[in-house]
């Protein structure tokens, strides 16, 4: 109701009505009054209410967005830390690679130092050592180690009667006789003698029994007997 139709009514209800009855009008215009304003106070909290949810939610929006943000913000640290990562692995990958050229390079500045003048004591050696069927690193090494000169592997190589350049006519022929008296004489090499063989399958048996490995020693006693019983050895049948 409009403010002044409510006086109006307000003034012709006073006239109309007694004293009694006026106080009681009065006090239902007050209870009256009091509510509207309450209904009043009431929806202004509503509205407030209402603006400080819509704050909250632009708030949480916010906060939402903000979390997006850093979530990716953290994935891009992520990236950064694996590209990092990365480029660590490639310099990784790269040095080794600078560490193989030149492992590769010392290796290759080794074998193309200048040949060594030997002595053809020295060279003696070498061919009987290649013709007995011993590797140009072991030969090299054995040099070293007798005469106390160094030598490669290619210049080892190079006095190889069988090679693709064999060296001079007379170090060639050492060479043949040298691996046909070897092959020959197997007085030389110890463990082609049967006395020998006996004596290591012996130790061997002792030496399982002393550990508990009673299935390897029998092994090693069946070994030796089929060795004293020749059948490691070839036989000419009888006539």
């Amino acid at each position: 109701m409009p403010r002044a139709s409510f006086a109006c009514e307000v003034k012709m209800l006073s006239a109309q009505t007694t004293h009694h009855d006026r106080e009681a009008l009065m006090r239902r215009l007050r209870e009256r009054t009091a509510l509207v304003r309450r209904a009043q106070d009431s929806a202004a909290q509503t509205g407030h209410i209402q603006d400080h949810a819509m704050q909250t939610g632009h708030i949480q929006d916010g906060a939402t967005q903000t979390g997006h943000i850093q979530d990716g913000a953290t994935q891009t640290g992520h990236i950064q830390d694996s590209v990092t990562q990365t480029g660590h692995i490639q310099e990784s990958a790269t040095q080794t690679g600078h560490i193989q050229e030149h492992a590769t390079q010392t290796e290759h500045g080794q074998d193309a130092r200048p040949a060594t003048i030997l002595t053809d004591e020295i060279k003696e050696f070498i061919v009987r050592g290649l013709a007995r069927y011993e590797t140009p690193s072991r030969v090299a090494a054995a040099v070293k180690n007798v005469f106390d000169v160094e030598v490669n592997r290619q210049q080892v190589f190079s006095y190889n009667a069988r090679g693709s350049r064999p060296p001079a006519e007379r170090w060639c022929e050492l060479f043949e006789a040298t691996r046909e008296a070897f092959l020959a004489d197997l007085s030389s090499i110890g463990i082609a003698q049967k006395a020998v063989r006996l004596r290591k399958l012996e130790r061997f048996a002792e030496h399982a029994e002393e550990r508990g490995w009673h299935d390897r020693a029998a092994a090693y006693m069946q070994q030796a007997a089929r060795e004293c019983g020749g059948v490691y050895e070839g036989r000419k049948r009888a006539p």
